[in-house]
């Protein structure tokens, strides 16, 4: 009998282990089809929005957002998650473009984390 409940252990604990490799083999799955149907462009260039939102820590989105801003899309441009002491003079400089007519309706938040910058953006 002892042996028996031994089995049942090693079954259960095998029968757990495949579990939980079956399930992080979905979530794996899942999480690429997510970033698969993730637009690489902006499809819809005529339909203009209150505000941009772009995130840091991507190379080109800072760019990007300018772009969309300069072909009148949004009326403002929020960039989440700049590092403190990093103005919208600064950002304009690093990207190389100088578009002091956009400078105003650039708005900058300091997010250290998604959180944060889901909780800017939000606001």
């Amino acid at each position: 009998m002892a042996r028996r409940r031994g089995n049942k252990r090693v079954s259960l604990i095998g029968n757990l282990i495949l579990l939980v490799f079956a399930l992080a083999g979905m979530w794996t799955i899942g999480l690429f089809k997510f970033a698969e149907a993730i637009p690489g462009t902006v499809e819809d260039r005529s339909t203009r929005t209150d505000a941009i939102a772009v995130l840091t820590g991507g190379s080109g989105r800072f760019d990007e957002g300018l772009e969309l801003l300069s072909e009148g899309l949004a009326g403002r441009l929020f960039v989440s998650g700049v590092h403190k002491g990093n103005g919208v003079r600064n950002l304009l400089d690093h990207s190389k473009r100088r578009p002091t007519d956009l400078q105003s309706r650039i708005v900058i938040g300091n997010a250290i984390n998604t959180i944060g910058n889901a909780d800017e953006t939000a606001a």
